[in-house]
């Protein structure tokens, strides 16, 4: 009997609930957060191209900070590594923006980031009355 009366309570009491994404309020600011990251990085894109490279590293450095530090907030509660690697990204972008050899592909980077967004699990459900 009492082996029985472990078991029961070793069972979690609730279903599993699917994991639940972002708040409705927090969804749409992290829409607007990726619109600023992907206008800032190609704001940098276009300073690599015209030759400005230091313009460009400070551009994509303003960009994580202004814009997609909140957005990685929320990716680490969802998606901890993919979260690093985008930073990590950053850092590359950044480096490679700024230096004379590189040649960083900031578009396909603020791709990145909405990407990550958009794979983020839906607002949970208001419960009903």
């Amino acid at each position: 009997m009492i082996p029985l009366l472990l078991l029961l309570l070793a069972c979690p009491s609730k279903e599993p609930t699917a994991p639940q994404g972002p708040s409705v309020e927090q969804v749409a600011s992290l829409a607007e957060q990726v619109a600023a990251v992907q206008s800032g990085l190609q704001a940098a894109q276009t300073k690599v191209a015209a030759g400005d490279r230091a313009a460009a590293g400070e551009a994509v450095r303003r960009t994580y900070v202004a814009h997609f530090q909140p957005v990685a907030e929320v990716l680490r509660v969802h998606d901890p590594s993919g979260a690093l690697a985008l930073e990590v990204a950053f850092g590359e972008a950044q480096r490679q923006a700024a230096s004379r050899g590189g040649s960083p592909d900031l578009i396909a980077l603020g791709q990145r980031v909405a990407d990550a967004v958009a794979a983020l699990p839906p607002p949970p459900t208001p419960a009903a009355p």
